[in-house]
């Protein structure tokens, strides 16, 4: 792109920016809130998912283990699988951790363009929303779930070695 065209285009949004009526900037800004807070309901809500199955599956296998003797060959499998199973979903909770983050800003941007952390403009005397929640966005509990997988795991693969003939 040459440099005219980036200057056109700066202009341009600048310009389009600027011909917004402050309703029509808010109607934006509300509909880019919820939005985001729609992306954030979603990745919550799959790593809850990816959460429950991840222990379904230990729980399944800790139960099978139950009534079994294990070959060393089994039990390196399980213990390979239970690997692979709680290193995807690693990656998975460490992706959507960050995804969470980013949108999570991006919303906590939007209420302070709204005005929710300033005393007086929504409620007497007080903001709408805590300051405390400026930092929310910084919280990594998605992680935190995943180590209940984790626990699970290391459970199963400590049974998966006394199981063994």
């Amino acid at each position: 792109m040459a440099d005219g065209e980036a200057g056109a285009s700066s202009t341009m949004k600048q310009s389009a920016v600027g011909a917004l009526t402050d309703d029509q900037k808010v109607t934006v800004l509300l509909a880019t809130y919820e939005k985001h807070a729609k992306a954030l309901l979603a990745v919550e809500d799959s790593q809850q998912k990816l959460v429950a199955v991840l222990l379904a599956i230990f729980s399944a296998g800790i139960a099978l283990l139950d009534r079994m003797q294990l070959e060393p060959p089994t039990q390196v499998a399980f213990i390979g699988v239970t690997v692979l199973l709680t290193a995807f979903g690693a990656l998975l909770t460490y992706r959507r951790s960050k995804a969470r983050q980013s949108i999570r800003r991006a919303v906590v941007d939007i209420e302070v363009a709204l005005h929710f952390y300033e005393d007086g403009v929504y409620l007497k005397g007080q903001p709408l929303y805590p300051r405390r929640f400026l930092e929310f966005p910084e919280k990594r509990w998605l992680a935190w779930i995943y180590f209940v997988v984790v626990l699970a795991a290391l459970v199963f693969v400590i049974l998966v070695l006394t199981r063994g003939k």
